[in-house]
């Protein structure tokens, strides 16, 4: 990958920003192991167990891979009162994540998501989660917190990935705040929840989550600059950035349409990549990006994360070296 001196200035410029993630807070615990042999009881594989890791997942990840590219970020999220909630706050701290809007919720689980691996193979995922949409007194806690210190940051990051932080008053609440204040508000939306996010500025969504969007706000089209242009048009948006896996992405705003080929060498693992180009280019656009450089930076980022096992992050230097 050839950066241009205009890439190179940006990703420069990294470090001197301050960002703030908002989202779902997930905990990607991997079990790895080597198959050895079927068990006598069921016919299923038994894996000797020599490794467990636990990773941040949905907007912490976000969050986790805003820091490896060098710049400040907070987190705002719910976990639970839980060993996992206590263990995942702890190890922010090692990841330069400030956790200080972080609420810890006794009435819910910290939401984990357990996959066991053999052999670099993934052979069963277990979801622990809890859905439920967060309470009233929890939404008042989290505006009053960004409201406070909303001055600090140089871009807004929402991470909704349906798991009930991300509530229609809270989203509305954000962007109302945000065009107030004057912050770039980039988000990573659920189709179900996609009119909830009218006024934002940037939307990052995946293929099919783009399809569904759009046939949820009354248009059906398989065309995805044609999507994107509805989508922007009907939300009122800035632009939509739409990930088109091994076909790369494509950036829509209403002046332009720009489709950026995928520059990954090889596919090993795709989870987590979403929250690698929504973190990368938030970041980019934060460092004074336009969103067309700020998507190839993004591309770029994603293509070095899909090479890696499991949820993983890029770091600067290896976007740099890239």
């Amino acid at each position: 990958m050839v950066f241009t001196n205009k890439e190179h200035s940006i990703i420069n410029k990294f470090p001197e920003k301050n960002l703030l993630v908002l989202g779902d807070i997930l905990v990607d615990k991997y079990i790895m192991g080597e198959a050895t042999r079927v068990s006598p009881e069921a016919p299923v594989i038994v894996v000797h167990v020599n490794k467990e890791r636990y990773i941040p997942g949905g907007a912490a990840n976000v969050a986790n891979n805003i820091s490896s590219l060098g710049a400040k970020v907070s987190l705002c999220g719910v976990v639970g009162s839980d060993i996992v909630g206590k263990r995942f706050l702890h190890d922010l701290k090692n990841l330069n994540i400030n956790p200080n809007k972080i609420i810890t919720d006794r009435t819910r689980n910290t939401i984990v998501k357990t996959r066991v691996l053999a052999s670099h193979q993934q052979l069963v995922r277990f979801d622990y989660e809890d859905k439920k949409a967060i309470s009233e007194e929890t939404e008042k806690r989290i505006l009053s917190s960004v409201r406070k210190d909303i001055s600090n940051f140089d871009a807004i990051v929402v991470s909704d990935y349906e798991k009930g932080f991300v509530t229609p008053n809270l989203i509305q609440n954000l962007i109302a705040l945000s065009k107030k204040t004057n912050k770039l508000l980039i988000c990573g939306p659920k189709p179900n929840s996609i009119k909830f996010y009218e006024g934002s500025d940037v939307i990052s969504l995946n293929r099919s989550e783009a399809l569904k969007a759009s046939e949820l706000l009354g248009y059906s089209s398989q065309s995805i600059d044609q999507i994107g242009t509805f989508l922007i048009k009907k939300l009122k948006l800035k632009a939509a950035l739409i990930t088109l896996s091994e076909k790369g992405m494509m950036l829509v705003q209403s002046n332009k349409k720009v489709q950026i080929p995928a520059c990954a060498k090889e596919v090993f693992d795709v989870t987590g990549a979403g929250d690698t180009v929504l973190a990368t280019f938030s970041l980019a656009v934060a460092a004074g990006a336009d969103f067309e450089t700020a998507a190839r930076l993004a591309n770029k980022a994603a293509g070095i994360v899909v090479g890696k096992l499991g949820t993983a992050t890029v770091k600067l230097e290896e976007l740099l070296d890239s």
